[in-house]
Order: C-alpha cells, then structure tokens, then sequence
C-alpha cells in the first residue's frame, strides 16, 4: 500500500541555523582598548591629535614605519593668572637634532590645545590568526617587502577548450582573509602646530627659494642639429603644405588706402563750403577723395550743412541746405566723379528682408 503524503503544519516554527547564533556571541573579530586583558589599556583612553603643517609631514612620511624614533620632545607648564589661579596649559613641541630631515625646517612650534573633540577614535587592523595559514606565506613577504606576484606559481599552459555558449561564464572573485579591527585610542585633544620663531622661518623658506631657483629646469642632451620633424613646428607646416598642395587664393589688388589724422570739425567744415562753391552736387566718394577724411567722421559732418538727396536726377548726391546755399554757387552743376578704387566695392552687401 502507498504511504499517504502528510502536508506540513504552516504554523509549525523553522528553526534555522541563523537563529541559532546569538545576536551579542562576540565573534572576536573586534577588540576594545578598555579590554581587561591588556594591562595597558588605560594610556591610551586619552590621545592627542596633533596636526602639523606641509613640511613637517614631508619629512616625517619618509621615516621607516618599523622603527621607534624619537621625533621631538613636548613640554607642558602652566601660568598662573593674575589672582593667582593656574591659568590654561601651554604646550611646545621641539624636534630632534638627530634627524637629518629636521635640519631644514623650524624647530620649535607652539602647540594650541583644544578639548572640545568628540567621537574621534583611533583603529588598527589585521588578519585574524585563524586565516594566516591559508595565505601560503603573503604576511611574511609582504612585511619582508616582497610582492606576491612573484611568489606566486606560475600555471602550466595548457590548450583552453572552445567556447560553448551552453555552459554559463562564471568569474573568478579572490576570497578576502577576515580583518580583526581594534579600537586603540580615544581623541580627547586636538593640537595645531605654529613655528615659535618666525624669523627664523623666514631664513629657511628664503634657503629653499634659493635653492630651488639654483636648479637648472633645461637639459641640453645634443646641440647636433637632427632632420626630425616635430608635430607642429613651422618645419612640419611647411613639409605639409608642400606634400598636400592646395588651389592658391586669388590675391585682391586694393587701392591706395586713404588714411589720413582727422583735422578739426571747422576747419572741415572750411573744406565742403568751398567744395560746395566749386559744385552744387557732390557723391560721397569723390568728397572722401577731396576732403582725405573718414567717411564716418565725414558724414557726420556734412550732415549738419547738407542734405543727401533720395530721388530724381541727383540721387545718392549731397547738395547743400537751402540755408546754406551762397550765391556764388554754380545751379545744377555735378562735381567729377572720382574713378578711383574704392574700399567699400569689396564689401559683399545681402540684401535683408
């Protein structure tokens, strides 16, 4: 006889191994300075931030990282107020002798102390010591300095299979080695660093600027002169321009150009009533010929004693105001036109709608 299927209570709870781990079970991956197990935990419940300037920090990043070196000494020291009271801590910072580095920058720094600083830790981190034995040797070379590149085994080649577009490409991920992050310290001052001397400041960076303009920025490798061509240059212009040759431009011949300083407005004016005695009708070519001024400043000009003519036989000619008009002026009498070359026959006009 078959066995009759029996379907599970809904209600029934799963008990699953996640729920099995306890929420709050250290997994020791994390580690506290307030630790019982170290004996020293209480030096480093209170930590100093010290920031220092540019220089400073580009001769302390070339220390070695391995040793324990002496970098300078603190002193701190209390003066009192003037009833009597000790008053703030004043602190200053001077640097070793025995440092090479050290020689080239200020020595003594005044350090400005502020106690207002929260939630400012200090970690470290590291491999957890259940992991060192699967990384075949990386800790010690890489703190001997050696790459893992090399210690690496390099695979025999071998023919790799065609590719069948059945099989689904699955990538390679590196598993990472666990890390055990430990809380070191707690910041409770922030210091600021000056030079106590500024005078002496000012001897060294006047050194450095000298020392630094001494250094020649132009290396002559060879004064041979060479046949290479480089992009750009007027050489490889001209090596382009007479490999691809291209139609050369027509070259327009332009008159002489009238240019001449402009001359007082009266004495211009001088100038068109005579010009006007001559002949009654004048085009502005033959009066900008005439008078060797600017047409601008020309027109303007002539539009105080003249009027420009829209319609009948004298169009587009000036003739003087009535006003003006004298009566040694010849009636219905046209100036030559002058048969020069113009500047303004080469301006392409369009017409605007």
């Amino acid at each position: 006889m078959a066995e009759v299927p029996i379907k599970a209570d809904p209600d029934a709870p799963v008990v699953s191994g996640a729920e099995d781990d306890d929420i709050y079970e250290d997994a020791g991956d994390l580690e506290f300075y307030t630790d019982g197990n170290n004996p020293s935990a209480h030096q480093f419940a209170n930590m100093y931030l010290f920031r220092v300037g540019k220089s400073l920090y580009d001769v302390w990043s070339k220390l070695d990282d391995d040793e324990e070196i002496t970098i300078g000494h603190i002193r701190q020291w209390y003066e009192p107020l003037p009833d009597g009271t000790p008053g703030p801590p004043r602190m200053k910072f001077r640097l070793a002798d025995n440092i090479p580095g050290h020689q080239t920058i200020p020595k003594e720094y005044n350090l400005n102390i502020s106690t207002g600083v929260q939630n400012t830790y200090l970690f470290s981190e590291q491999d957890l010591d259940g992991f060192k034995a699967k990384s075949g040797g990386r800790n010690p070379a890489a703190t001997e300095g050696i790459p893992f590149s090399i210690l690496k085994p390099k695979p025999e080649k071998v023919d790799k299979p065609k590719y069948d577009k059945r099989h689904k490409f699955v990538p390679f991920y590196r598993k990472a080695i666990p890390k055990k992050t430990k809380i070191i310290g707690k910041v409770s001052y922030d210091l600021s660093c000056a030079p106590a001397n500024p005078e002496e400041q000012k001897h060294l960076l006047a050194m450095h600027a000298h020392e630094t303009g001494k250094t020649s920025k132009v290396e002559i490798i060879n004064k041979r002169q060479g046949e290479v061509v480089n992009i750009g240059t007027n050489r490889a212009t001209k090596w382009e321009n007479e490999l691809i040759k291209a139609p050369a431009k027509p070259v327009k011949t332009k008159g002489q150009e009238l240019k001449a300083a402009r001359i007082p407005e009266n004495e211009l004016l001088d100038m068109l009533f005579r010009a006007f005695e001559r002949y009654q009708y004048w085009s502005m070519k033959t009066l900008r010929h005439d008078t060797k001024q600017p047409e601008a400043y020309l027109r303007s000009t002539l539009e105080k004693v003249a009027v420009l003519n829209k319609t009948g036989r004298f169009a587009n000619l000036w003739s003087l105001r009535p006003e003006n008009v004298r009566n040694s002026a010849k009636p219905e009498e046209l100036a030559p036109e002058f048969e020069g070359e113009d500047d303004d026959e080469d301006m392409q006009m369009e017409d605007v709608l």
